[in-house]
């Protein structure tokens, strides 16, 4: 679960403990920011919409980054001031059922207000139970919302979630009962593995009226696969001994990223081969990195000499792996201790694996970065290359996708499907920014992304290590990896 910061946070963790639970493997983002006026109940402060609200605006940033560029928002533009349900809503492809209660409203009034053009839904509750219902026309990941004037006349919202596969999720959106009029919060909730086809807002409260806006959605495809910290064997030579078990040997080396924040290595940690697993007490400092030697188990861990998070790692294992670890199947691989869980995954063949060298044997993780370097010039005349490898089904597409980068919080672009030409087992493809541009090579038979960009802004780092976002949309596929990078002077370097 995310959450942002503010004082609320602290008073509500209790509340969204019982949240978690109770709302599956659901990811959650929220975020308020009340209204603290000395006498918000004034008619004057009421029709004020609140101009500072960083909770809010983090929580719903938080959510998303989570989804693919390009996810649709509905904010009632298209619908007559006091359109009463039912009538349909609007998200790109997909099409929604808006019934039950409440209306579209157009004009600030009583702390309830549009966050994003002229018009907003409105639902008020003199007695009684007051509900509005929204059916979506395909199954959803992801939903999101604004919602203003919430909880000043202690009304207390209720989302019940329709899954696909049956059952509900109910949620009691944790907004501060008694918060002053204009008060304004986000709530969304991202959930790929139980998508949903259905939500129901509920407001039990007598006397209380809330403002929605800027509705967004997302399609389970349209949920960015990401990753934070990877342990991916670039090469595994396993040889079973069947004469003599406890004489099998595994032997693997790669990339062991551990993730955007520094980490130490040095205490206690789990391994995990196959089902095979080591649990490791300590890892000792042997030159510039860390070892492991023990019951035929050898792990070297080296960190990045340069203070990025990619570390490499080599692995030896000497004993009877047998149902542990299959020559032909897949292998997944994971260290874990106190401050990372680095995971990855690859198909064996014949024992064997190399990274880049059999399509569709990569599984985990879905994209990772293998080399990223930028200029940091003067506004607008940054450049970067990056190349990253994913994760995929082993087949070249037939037709091209649009392709989206994100290099860091201020740069994204997307190449577009129809200036994409493929050569062999490669799709390639440019579009000019203004005075810059982007080119994207995806190679198939390589499973890597090879991205270049000149002349574009890059936002502000920090000298010294920083992390670095990497996201990549091709498609319906949204994959992201976060690193920790470094700069300095003007290069920025992974």
């Amino acid at each position: 679960m995310r959450l942002g910061s503010g004082f609320l946070f602290a008073a509500i963790a209790s509340l969204f403990l019982g949240l978690a639970a109770e709302a599956s493997f659901a990811e959650e983002f929220f975020g308020e920011d009340l209204n603290t006026s000395d006498d918000p109940g004034t008619p004057e402060d009421e029709s004020i919409p609140l101009i500072d609200h960083p909770n809010t605006d983090a929580a719903r940033a938080g959510f998303l980054a989570g989804l693919a560029a390009g996810v649709e928002t509905e904010s009632f533009e298209g619908l007559a001031k006091n359109t009463v349900p039912p009538f349909g809503l609007t998200f790109g492809g997909d099409t929604a059922s808006l019934t039950g209660a409440g209306e579209v409203r157009s004009v600030p009034f009583s702390g309830v207000y549009p966050t994003d053009g002229s018009s907003f839904y409105f639902l008020f509750l003199s007695s009684g139970t007051s509900a509005f219902r929204i059916d979506f026309s395909a199954p959803q990941a992801a939903f999101g919302f604004l919602m203003n004037d919430v909880g000043d006349g202690n009304g207390q919202l209720t989302l019940t979630f329709e899954l696909a596969a049956g059952g509900d999720d109910v949620v009691v959106v944790p907004t501060t009962l008694g918060a002053g009029s204009s008060s304004l919060a986000f709530y969304g909730r991202i959930d790929a593995a139980n998508p949903f086809t259905a939500v129901t807002f509920t407001n039990p409260s007598t006397g209380d009226g809330f403002g929605f806006d800027e509705l967004t959605i997302a399609s389970p495809a349209q949920v960015v696969d990401e990753v934070e910290s990877f342990f991916l064997p670039s090469k595994v030579a396993y040889k079973p001994n069947a004469a003599d078990p406890l004489k099998g040997k595994l032997v693997s080396s790669g990339v062991f990223d551990t993730g955007s924040d520094p980490v130490d290595l040095a205490g206690a940690a789990t391994l995990e081969v196959g089902s095979f697993v080591v649990p490791i007490a300590a890892l000792l400092p042997k030159g510039a990195g860390f070892r492991f030697d023990e019951g035929g188990v050898r792990l070297g861990i080296k960190p990045a000499k340069t203070g990025s998070s990619r570390a490499t790692f080599k692995l030896v294992v000497v004993g009877d792996l047998t149902g542990a670890v299959d020559p032909n199947q897949a292998l997944p691989v994971r260290f874990a201790n106190a401050a990372v869980d680095a995971g990855g995954e690859v198909v064996l063949t014949g024992g064997k694996f190399k990274l880049a060298r059999q399509r569709g044997a990569l599984i985990e993780p879905g994209i990772y970065l293998a080399k990223a370097r930028a200029k940091l010039a003067d506004a607008g005349a940054d450049s970067f290359t990056l190349s990253a490898g994913l994760a995929t089904d082993g087949q070249t597409p037939a037709a091209a996708s649009d392709a989206t980068v994100a290099f860091g919080d201020a740069f994204a672009a997307t190449v577009p499907a129809a200036a994409f030409a493929r050569k062999g087992e490669r799709w390639s493809g440019s579009v000019e920014l203004g005075d810059g541009s982007l080119s994207v090579v995806l190679d198939y038979l390589r499973e890597t992304a090879t991205v270049k960009a000149k002349g574009v802004e890059l936002g502000a780092f920090a000298q010294g290590p920083v992390p670095l976002r990497v996201e990549l949309s091709v498609g319906d596929a949204a994959r992201a990896v976060t690193v920790r990078a470094v700069r300095k002077g003007a290069s920025l370097r992974y």
